[in-house]
């Protein structure tokens, strides 16, 4: 699951590294959804351009934006058909790289575009790209300058993280690009150049995760970085992903008011979280108290690990992180602490997005919190599990 991307009505679009995109539509009736599958077809105009999908977005529009390695597609209505963008050598508008790995929708409506070959801006009245060089010019490697992850703060400065290029600021209106990499001499640079994440916190700092440096929170003020890892708690300083949720993520507390502003409650430490997953499960980071929390396979998390950049947080505040084989979402408002473990138990069972009925010739001859095993239809296609804990 390399991709997340969600709509306006709840439904997730969901990318793979070779199996194109499928839209999950979540209902309460249908705990573990209904699936449509999209694929590439290069027989069909107006088809998906490839299979290897590296991001997705959803814009303020509605219009769904994929990137792949077929370039950068646009479908503006549900089941109408795609717009394909890609590099022509001859065209000085056209995208810089055919190879796209992060979208980011600026407040005019027009898309900052992370690609091979650096940073594009996309005008979609126009149809025209705008190439920046935002990567470390002294890179001997053409690669480390990949655009990987985008990050619009409040003033309105564009920040972008690059595989192995370090950090870049593009700062608007003026366009002067400011950049930040790893100096192993100045422990108050970059810990290292490779950006797996960025957000901002209530008070302007710029958090950068890293794939083997751990945590950074660069003060864009002196332009120095501070580091947090293992002595603060991090499991694994691999971080894959990284969200930040705002004050009324809390242990225990939802911390939001009625009209959807937040509130000071019981423990809401007024400065919100960082979400990150990792080589070793996820974390959770207390902006106020600095240490980490960690969650792994014991927490209910799949063994299979998580899949770099592939992170996305709904409007709700619910977020989604996308592992080897499936998508682990969560309420973070709704996870509390606790010392006990409960003692959990199957609740429901489905195939095909049914409830299985429960008899002597249905395959489950009780309920499923007490049977020993199941007997599947031989014509079914999907099964789904809920489980309940105590308290």
């Amino acid at each position: 699951m390399t991709a997340l991307a969600g709509e306006r009505s709840g439904a997730l679009w969901i990318g793979t590294n070779a199996g194109g995109l499928t839209r999950l539509e979540r209902t309460l009736t249908q705990p573990g959804g209904s699936y449509s599958p999209l694929r590439a077809d290069p027989t069909q105009p107006g088809s998906l351009a490839s299979n290897i999908v590296s991001v997705l977005l959803v814009d303020s529009r509605g219009a769904l934006w994929v990137g792949s390695s077929g370039g950068l597609d646009r479908r503006a209505v549900a089941g109408g058909p795609f717009t394909n963008f890609q590099h022509d050598p001859a065209d000085p508008t056209s995208l810089s790289d055919n190879s796209v790995y992060t979208l980011l929708e600026d407040k005019d409506g027009t898309l900052w575009v992370g690609a091979y070959a650096g940073l594009n801006h996309f005008d979609p009245a126009t149809r025209r790209f705008t190439h920046y060089a935002v990567g470390n010019e002294k890179a001997a490697d053409r690669s480390a300058n990949i655009v990987r992850v985008l990050l619009l703060d409040r003033t309105g400065n564009l920040w972008i993280g690059m595989q192995n290029g370090g950090l870049s600021r593009l700062a608007r209106p003026s366009g002067e690009i400011t950049h930040y990499g790893s100096d192993p001499a100045n422990l108050r640079s970059l810990s290292v150049d490779g950006v797996t994440g960025l957000a901002q916190d209530a008070q302007g700092y710029i958090w950068v995760s890293t794939d083997t440096g751990g945590l950074n929170r660069l003060d864009p003020q002196t332009g120095e970085f501070s580091r947090f890892g293992a002595a603060e708690g991090l499991a694994d300083n691999r971080i894959l992903a990284l969200a930040h949720t705002p004050a009324a993520d809390v242990m225990g507390d939802s911390g939001a008011g009625a009209d959807g502003t937040e509130e000071e409650g019981p423990g809401l430490d007024g400065t919100g979280a960082l979400w990150m997953s990792t080589g070793r499960g996820l974390a959770r980071f207390d902006l106020q108290t600095q240490r980490f929390r960690s969650f792994d396979t014991r927490d209910g998390l799949p063994a299979g690990g998580f899949v770099p950049y592939a992170v996305y947080q709904s409007p709700q505040g619910e977020l989604f992180f996308g592992s080897t084989d499936s998508v682990v979402a969560f309420d973070p408002a709704a996870i509390q602490e606790s010392s006990s473990i409960p003692d959990a138990q199957f609740a429901e069972f489905y195939v095909d997005n049914k409830p299985m009925p429960i008899g002597d010739d249905t395959g489950l001859a009780t309920a499923i919190f007490a049977a020993e095993s199941i007997s599947l239809p031989p014509d079914s296609h999907s099964f789904a599990l809920t489980f309940a804990a105590p308290g």
